[in-house]
């Protein structure tokens, strides 16, 4: 992590003091990363209850200071003494001990700088590559995922039935003409984006997953998470065709618009 103090069940620590920490397993964790816009971390409601239901699945219990509340409280304290005042990324980390012994679920909250602060409209647009994987999708992409927000080739993930539903840079929203598609496993950010947009009176239709054939027959295609806002995807490369499409970014550039007075909202 980039600054020195960090969050563990609810104490202010030197990130340097954690090098004695617990040890766990990744299927005894569970981790989210919450983007903090202004100083505000985005949907933390959201983050929280999905935490919570992953939590469950695993049979984790909720560690006791871990609330909305209080993790808001946490945040803001962390976000003062890293001296990070225009926000960055807030990363959520619930783990149970496994050895030497089990113990009670804990928590830490880290906290990152960000250097673009700012949602920004891509006029270049960035490319998406259709791969075929074998694997079942079980959840939306992770946050954790993120990668450098200026990456121009990004792989849009497809399992054994032809089904997708995001990307390692966003959920991808596809548009005929003005109707928005979407499939139903999506970040929390985009979720609540989409329930302001259908407030706004947009058409949106929600598909259990995108299929390529969905996607290729689109007008238009955005890109939706809460560390890059809006990407517009300029082209989509196939790559067990070996084709390739354009788009256009007609209605783009106006849900962008829609995208800045959503966050005035926030």
């Amino acid at each position: 992590m980039d600054k020195n103090f960090c969050i563990f069940n609810g104490e202010l620590v030197k990130i340097s003091e954690l090098n004695n920490a617990p040890v766990f397993a990744i299927n005894e964790s569970v981790k989210e990363d919450i983007r903090l816009y202004n100083t505000k971390p985005l949907c933390l409601g959201r983050h929280v209850q999905y935490m919570e239901e992953l939590l469950q699945d695993k049979e984790i219990a909720v560690p006791k200071k871990f609330t909305v509340a209080n993790l808001d409280r946490y945040i803001h304290r962390l976000l003062n003494v890293n001296k990070v005042y225009k926000g960055g990324i807030c990363t959520l980390l619930v783990f149970q001990q496994t050895f030497p012994e089990k113990a009670e679920s804990q928590f830490c909250i880290f906290i990152s700088p960000l250097e673009e602060l700012e949602y920004s409209f891509n006029k270049k647009g960035i490319d998406i590559n259709f791969i075929d994987v074998h694997e079942e999708f079980l959840s939306y992409t992770p946050n954790s995922l993120f990668v450098a927000i200026d990456i121009l080739n990004v792989p849009c993930l497809f399992d054994k039935n032809g089904h997708s539903f995001s990307t390692k840079l966003g959920d991808v929203l596809v548009l005929k003409n003005e109707e928005i598609h979407i499939g139903e496993r999506l970040q929390p950010f985009t979720t609540y984006f989409i329930d302001y947009l259908t407030r706004k009176n947009w058409d949106i239709t929600k598909h259990p997953y995108l299929t390529k054939k969905l996607i290729s027959e689109s007008s238009e295609i955005l890109l939706c998470s809460p560390f890059i806002g809006l990407y517009w995807v300029r082209r989509i490369t196939d790559e067990s065709k070996s084709e390739s499409l354009s788009y256009g970014y007609k209605y783009a550039k106006q849900l962008f618009e829609e995208l800045d007075d959503f966050l005035k909202e926030l």
